[in-house]
């Protein structure tokens, strides 16, 4: 396969992250996975021990590996910025998707969210690549991006500037995320680096777009007028006591949002 699957959670992310795991282990086709714990050392110990039976009942055919995510983070971070972070798990997660490439064995990773799952049966292969578009950010995180801009030593042409959206599933080119994180000199000084951005007032972090960005400064960017602008993204939360299959739940729920966005 030319892509690994890329996770970050957290002990909040429990019940998301497994009916995540039971929609792998019933639509995906085996693939490898990669899941970061984004917490201590201590909780990513006492998460694993919920961990095991997960994997053992839902991801026994595919290829998975945890980390901490201390295995990720460099030495010598000040202090003012782990005690900031510690604050700021949301934060660190955008890192991590970064920082992750080191440990990718393929070309690309598809990064989800714990929030995202399947509902049919899938190859992450398939996944296309979104095309960018205008209509893609808030106003903090355009100071983001005219920071990331200033970075990266492009131009901010202005709100017009075409992005891809902010949100999972998406698709980093292993090779760009590795050059992204060599081109701060060090992981540490792109740690400070987005960290620092990162709680500037008026700002909101965006990992994607950082990466987009840098996509574009390498000239690496898939232009293709076939490709979707968007991904659909469905929020809902269901209690089971309906008399129906979580599979009918969720055929219901696509057949509700296909009735209302035709």
């Amino acid at each position: 396969m030319k892509r690994t699957l890329f996770v970050v959670t957290c002990q909040h992310d429990k019940w998301k992250f497994e009916m995540m795991c039971r929609s792998i282990g019933a639509f995906l086709e085996p693939c490898r996975i990669v899941i970061v714990h984004n917490e201590s050392d201590k909780k990513y110990k006492e998460w694993m021990e919920w961990f095991n039976n997960i994997n053992e009942n839902f991801l026994s055919k595919f290829s998975v590996v945890t980390y901490p995510a201390s295995k990720f983070w460099p030495e010598n971070i000040p202090d003012h910025l782990h005690y900031e972070l510690e604050l700021g798990g949301w934060v660190s997660q955008q890192m991590l998707k970064i920082l992750g490439h080191s440990v990718i064995k393929t070309d690309e990773y598809l990064i989800l969210d714990s929030k995202n799952f399947f509902f049919r049966h899938y190859n992450i292969d398939n996944t296309p690549p979104c095309n960018a578009h205008g209509n893609w950010t808030l106003e903090g995180v355009t100071e983001w991006t005219k920071l990331s801009c200033n970075k990266l030593g492009l131009i901010y042409p202005g709100h017009h500037l075409k992005l891809r959206p902010n949100v999972t599933p998406y698709i980093f080119k292993t090779n760009v995320a590795r050059r992204l994180v060599k081109y701060f000199s060090s992981d540490l000084n792109f740690y400070c680096w987005f960290a620092e951005t990162a709680l500037l007032p008026e700002t909101s972090p965006a990992e994607f777009i950082l990466y987009d960005l840098f996509e574009l400064r390498l000239r690496q960017r898939v232009i293709d007028d076939n490709l979707p602008i968007t991904y659909s993204t469905i929020w809902r939360h269901h209690i089971l006591d309906e008399g129906k299959t979580p599979k009918q739940i969720a055929n219901d729920i696509i057949q509700e949002y296909n009735n209302k966005y035709k």
